[in-house]
């Protein structure tokens, strides 16, 4: 009789019943001792009666196989199943088959998928070697979908899925081995490929679903855990393909670091930076460090995850240097890694080292890890974040056993953390409230650590692990969230601080800002408007409303560049939903000195800046004056005497400037020759005044006392003489600075830097400069009405006591760093009218509320951030408080306007879309403008 003949029929008469399987294994059960040749030689022959349906002398058989064939096959398999799993002796049975079955027959019996499954999910420790010898006899390509099976499968089993789940994996990683050990290359790299082909497919679907429950598991990265380290670099490619878009690739590694990064599994991570290079996916690559640091760093809770974790977020924040965006996402996460980290140090630190875990032939990501990672990363601390670190630490700390497992790693990582965080901030100098926890935290856990590193050893380290490639990226971080409406942050270019800060305490200069927002346009249309007066007066309305429409955008077309793009950047900062704002065009309008990515002198950037402003303002005054004559001209109701009252209107400098009524004042800088005792007294006009340290041993200075010494006698003697036009020779001579007249708005610059002949290079002076809230400027009023500039005389100057005026300071730029080559420059400040202390740091990108006692603290805190530039407002200025979006004028806020409205449809519900992470780059100086 033909046993498995004999099984169909049984199986097939009792389907109604659903007894398959239990009438299959109480056979089985009942006869265990059945001949394993005799069985094997039966499975033959019903393979053929199924495949042929002919040679058989049993009527009834073949019309059960011709009308239930797919039923019988999978009835077969489950026979076959029960046979090799269920039997104690299975490898006879397994030894039967090897000599009995051809490869083909052995097909059609697993054949197809589905009968796969069935057998692989029963197959057990005792059954799992003897599957060896069968696995032998198939060809690759059914090995191929055995193998997608088991990924596809692996996909699917739960973190709670507890023992259970670890038992399957440990089943499947372990039959995974076998076939790669005897395919060699080709199997294992197709096996790879099908498991990101899973991955990229779950993406894609999920992208276009709502529905996140056939998300896949973090279980199918066992996989990748038991690749050959040695072959990551040769399958690089399987992901670095380009073949799959980018936002594709970076959903994958995306979701690869939310996964355990265990040692095999992080050094795909890092092997993909490398072919990223290579490939020059540059921003592809920033987008990875953006995206994943998060969610690498707090992996560092899991101890068994720790070194490896650390080396890919060590690897990410040294080599992508060119920004401290994603440094500072993460820093609030620093603290309480090194908190938790020094935690378990001072608990095993007297514990014998113990850190050699056992580890199994066949490693897998258990669910307990898998667990740990999920709950690690979807912990936020509550509204506001106000428990993040007490939840981190009670859940991290608590899952730990046996922590002297991890001695060597913890102590290890503890001090390459700290070094770590030391050169980050080093390199991204100057955001002290932003670093103050951790530095606080560092200095107290010193005594146990490793010492500070050296600047040379920061330096050496930033060196040694850059990316120059990403060099010119720039992460626009587009978000849609502002602390206040009418403020917000400017992207940095490559090294632009220098120019952010100004522009920033600019913006917060009432007064100016109404100027550009507002007045400057309202002052063209008056203009415009009374040069048609005339024509409106006939009654064609209509037409000269149009031609003064035509005019008005014809001025504004030929608009000089800088003064209409520092329009747009300050309507930005105003009216645009956007965080932080591009100020890239406005980039472009300046000198190509400042365009070339090196830092420059903020000083020096803004009276550069307030110098071509006020020349645009004179020629647009000198216009308007010229304009005006044609037009009278052109009416006849002026006399050919009157025209020649403005013989100098062609001079730009006779005109009045805007910049110099709200910064300008003017000086008197008299030189007294001390031979001829002729006094040379020249009447200047100055925007801002720079201070200098009259002693550099001296530590404290105040702010007037600085004042007093740029005011004080000066000596020309030496190098230093004075040429005499009365003495047509260099003579030693004297000279003094009086302020005629004070600025609306003062500007002082504190020159810190200066050439040491010891070292042969720019230093830095970090004395300390009291500058108080409010103070007062000394002037003495010029009383001769004379305009010339410079004149010689032997007259002393008049004995009138200085006046002076009062002034309240409203915004700070500070300097942080040891040279004007590796430093960075931020911005306090307020409203200019304000009368409240309500200050914001504006760090580039970073807007935030502060108080004049945490700025006033923050050089004792730390020593190289020290003030660069005071702005301060005379009390008697009439700034003009803004209150209304009205204050912007029409054809800026038209158009930011409409970008507000494209902004918020493609970004308020799209913000974790991997496209628009991607587009948010761009090359320095080649910003997108629309």
């Amino acid at each position: 009789m033909n046993i498995i003949v004999y099984l169909i029929n049984i199986s097939i008469n009792n389907n109604n019943n659903n007894n398959y399987n239990s009438n299959i294994d109480q056979f089985i059960n009942n006869n265990n001792n059945i001949n394993k040749n005799q069985i094997v030689n039966d499975f033959i022959e019903t393979l053929e009666i199924i495949k042929s349906i002919q040679q058989q002398s049993d009527d009834e058989f073949k019309n059960i196989f011709s009308n239930n064939k797919s039923d019988t096959l999978e009835i077969l398999c489950n026979i076959f199943k029960a046979i090799y799993c269920n039997n104690e002796n299975n490898n006879e049975f397994v030894i039967s088959i090897s000599n009995g079955f051809t490869s083909n027959q052995l097909v059609d019996l697993l054949n197809p998928i589905k009968q796969i499954s069935n057998i692989i999910i029963e197959i057990n420790e005792n059954s799992i070697q003897g599957f060896i010898k069968i696995e032998e006899m198939l060809p690759q390509t059914f090995l191929l979908k055995f193998i997608k099976f088991i990924i596809q499968d692996l996909a699917t089993i739960g973190i709670n899925d507890g023992n259970r789940g670890d038992e399957t994996i440990l089943v499947y990683i372990k039959l995974v081995k076998i076939f790669w050990n005897n395919n060699q290359l080709s199997l294992i790299e197709k096996s790879i490929q099908e498991m990101f082909s899973i991955i990229l497919d779950n993406n894609n679907n999920n992208n276009n679903s709502d529905n996140i429950s056939n998300e896949i598991t973090g279980s199918i990265i066992n996989i990748l855990n038991i690749s050959p380290i040695e072959l990551i670099p040769l399958f690089i490619n399987i992901i670095d393909n380009g073949r799959v878009q980018d936002s594709d690739l970076l959903e994958v590694i995306s979701k690869l670091t939310k996964w355990p990064l265990t040692f095999t599994n992080s050094k795909w991570i890092l092997e993909t930076f490398i072919s990223l290079i290579k490939s020059k996916k540059t921003t592809l690559l920033a987008s990875i460090v953006i995206e994943c640091a998060e969610s690498i760093t707090r992996q560092m809770f899991i101890l068994e995850l720790l070194p490896n974790a650390y080396e890919i977020l060590e690897r990410m924040l040294l080599g992508y240097q060119h920004s401290p965006d994603t440094f500072h996402s993460i820093i609030p996460l620093f603290p309480i890694i090194i908190e938790f980290l020094f935690t378990f140090y001072n608990k095993i630190k007297g514990i014998e080292d113990n850190s050699s875990i056992t580890i199994d032939l066949v490693p897998i990501v258990k669910s307990d890890i898998q667990q740990s990672v999920r709950k690690i990363l979807s912990i936020n601390g509550g509204e506001n974040g106000s428990s993040l670190r007490k939840d981190l630490l009670v859940f991290s700390i608590k899952r730990v056993v046996q922590p002297a497992r991890f001695k060597k790693s913890i102590y290890t990582t503890l001090n390459k953390f700290s070094k770590l965080s030391w050169t980050l901030m080093y390199h991204h100098t100057g955001y002290p409230e932003l670093y103050s926890d951790l530095i606080q935290l560092l200095h107290r856990l010193s005594p146990h650590l490793d010492p500070v590193p050296s600047e040379f050893e920061m330096k050496k380290l930033l060196e040694e692990n850059a990316w120059p490639s990403l060099d010119s990226l720039v992460f626009e971080n587009i978000k849609l969230k502002r602390v206040l409406s009418d403020r917000a942050g400017l992207i940095n270019l490559g090294n632009t601080c220098y120019m952010n800060s100004f522009l920033q305490a600019l913006y917060m200069t009432i007064p100016f800002r109404n100027l550009l927002l507002q007045k400057i346009d309202q002052d063209l249309i008056n203009s415009i408007k009374s040069q048609f007066i005339t024509n409106v007066s006939t009654g064609d309305n209509e037409e000269n409303v149009k031609l003064m429409e035509q005019k008005y955008s014809k001025e504004i077309f030929k608009r000089a560049p800088l003064l209409k793009q520092i329009q747009i950047v300050f309507a930005n900062l105003r009216l645009s939903i956007k965080e932080s704002i591009s100020p890239d065009s406005f980039l472009k309008c300046l000198s190509i000195e400042y365009q070339s990515g090196l830092q420059h002198d903020s000083f020096e950037f803004g009276k550069s800046l307030l110098d071509n402003l006020d020349l645009i303002f004179k020629n647009i005054n000198k216009e308007k004056v010229l304009e005006f004559e044609r037009n009278q001209k052109k009416q006849k109701l002026i006399n050919d005497s009157s025209e020649n009252k403005n013989t100098n209107s062609t001079n730009t400098e006779n005109y009045s400037s805007e910049i110099s009524k709200l910064f300008g004042g003017k000086l008197s800088n008299k030189i007294t020759c001390r031979k001829c005792k002729n006094e040379s007294i020249k009447i200047e006009e100055y925007l801002e005044i720079p201070l200098a340290f009259s002693d550099y041993k001296k530590e404290n200075y105040t702010l007037e006392e600085m004042v007093q010494d740029y005011l004080s006698n000066e000596e020309l003697v030496g190098d230093n003489k004075y040429h005499c036009e009365k003495c047509k020779s260099l003579e030693e001579a004297d000279k003094i600075i009086k302020l005629n007249s004070t600025p609306q708005h003062l500007i002082l610059g504190i020159n810190r830097f200066y050439f040491s002949r010891e070292s042969k290079s720019i230093s830095k002076l970090l004395n300390n400069v009291d500058y108080p809230l409010e103070f007062n400027l000394p002037y003495t009023p010029n009383n001769n009405n004379n305009n010339d500039s410079d004149t010689n005389n032997n007259n002393t100057d008049n004995q009138d006591k200085p006046k002076y005026s009062n002034y309240s300071l409203y915004a700070i730029i500070m300097h942080s760093g040891r040279s004007p080559n590796h430093g960075h420059y931020y911005c306090y400040a307020k409203p200019s009218n304000s009368k409240q202390l309500d200050w914001c740091l504006f760090n580039d990108s970073l807007v935030q509320i502060s108080d004049i006692k945490t700025i006033q603290k923050i050089s004792k805190s730390f020593s190289t951030d020290v003030p660069y530039i005071l702005f301060y407002v005379r009390n008697d200025t009439n700034d003009i408080e803004e209150n209304t979006d009205m204050n912007v004028t029409t054809w800026i806020k038209n158009q930011i306007d409409k970008e507000n409205q494209l902004l918020h449809n493609k970004y308020k519900q799209n913000l974790n879309n991997k496209k628009l992470l991607l587009e948010q780059f761009h090359v320095s100086g080649q910003f997108k403008n629309d």
